[in-house]
């Protein structure tokens, strides 16, 4: 029997520039579950993306170029159908793993697909086959809990939310971003999989709970969130100007008894065009002109996580003008806003939390009560 395995995005999308976008140790834990001791049938790129030959599978490669070779006995190199039928007759189930030209290619003698619906839309230059109802049957689903630790979710979910202001970010504007790093906790985290088959009733449910992959995801680990939002950025096309460090004189404490206690902070500075305003003279006499910037932590007066403003009065004042419009898609309690109406700059802020936003009409009023 022929099956497909795929992890596919929710527009479709299972990967670009002939890699895979995402990173789901229970995933790969399940395809590995599924296909260990079967055939595995591939196109060349997705074969030569894989960077080794897994073990335990017989791999099947197809390819038009007629001097591809490997030396590896667990490789067959095809160029036709009929060769693949050939080398998968007997088996019980053999996979095809990608890309999407081979998933297009032999969908028409495909008997199941294990589907993994990843619930969110990726840029991409790869595309999985849409599933035809009339065709296709959906035999078992699984519901995945997404979890706010899931460190795909989270890079997924800032990166899908800060993208598009590249869109309205002036040509010679600046974009700020500070985003606080966390360590791997003790909570699991899960997946959706589905289950497809052409001639078959039998409904079965699985259900798991994504556990440590013992190597990027490990109790303990330090999971550098900053730079992987960062590095998706610039793979959008994002400039990374500078990497600011935030040192704090004044850090929360922290009770840990076997690592060093955090008392930095990122600040990430991108644009999106080579020429941007930077005014360096102001930088210099604010005391802003070096990448480290010593600021104390004010007084928690509105929520635990409020920017001081004696950091952002700078930011703003060093790459905008008076008159300016800046944006803040995060607005919290309001310290963006006063600083822009202490520096003479117009604003625009967005926040779902109504006591948040409570907190900063009640905050801004005041400010303009004192000036006018």
């Amino acid at each position: 029997m022929l099956s497909i395995i795929v992890a596919k995005a929710k527009n479709n999308i299972i990967g670009k520039d002939n890699k895979m976008i995402w990173h789901l140790p229970e995933d790969l834990k399940h395809f590995k579950e599924l296909t260990t001791g079967h055939a595995i049938i591939m196109g060349r790129k997705t074969f030569e993306s894989l960077g080794k030959v897994l073990p335990n599978r017989k791999h099947i490669v197809f390819t038009q170029n007629p001097d591809f070779k490997v030396n590896d006995n667990n490789v067959e190199i095809v160029h036709s159908l009929l060769q693949i039928q050939d080398l998968i007759e007997g088996e019980e189930e053999a996979f095809i793993i990608g890309g999407a030209m081979i998933y297009n290619f032999l969908m028409p003698y495909v008997k199941k697909m294990y589907v993994t619906e990843i619930k969110e839309e990726f840029e991409g230059d790869a595309f999985f086959p849409k599933i035809s109802e009339n065709t296709w049957k959906e035999t078992s689903r699984e519901k995945g809990i997404k979890d706010e630790e899931n460190p795909l979710d989270y890079i997924n979910n800032i990166f899908k939310y800060l993208n598009p202001l590249k869109r309205v970010l002036h040509k010679e504007g600046s974009f700020y971003l500070n985003i606080g790093d966390i360590y791997f906790g003790t909570k699991g985290f899960s997946r959706n999989k589905g289950r497809y088959s052409r001639k078959t009733d039998k409904h079965y449910l699985e259900y798991k709970i994504a556990k440590p992959d013992g190597k990027y995801l490990q109790y303990k680990q330090l999971l550098m969130l900053p730079e992987r939002i960062a590095i998706e950025m610039q793979n959008a096309g994002w400039i990374l100007r500078n990497k600011i460090i935030w040192e704090k004189p004044n850090p929360v404490p922290s009770y840990s008894k076997d690592r060093r206690y955090p008392v930095y902070e990122h600040i990430f500075h991108f644009v999106k065009s080579k020429k941007y305003f930077f005014d360096i003279k102001k930088a210099k006499e604010l005391g802003h002109h070096r990448d480290v910037i010593k600021n104390r932590i004010e007084p928690f007066k509105f929520h635990q996580a409020s920017f001081p403003l004696s950091l952002i009065k700078p930011l703003i004042e060093i790459t905008s003008k008076e008159g300016d419009i800046v944006l803040d898609p995060f607005m919290g309690s309001g310290t963006v806003a006063e600083a822009c109406i202490l520096l003479n700059r117009n604003y625009i802020g967005f926040e779902i939390n109504e006591d948040f936003c409570n907190i900063a009409k009640e905050r801004l009023e005041k400010i303009y009560d004192f000036q006018y």
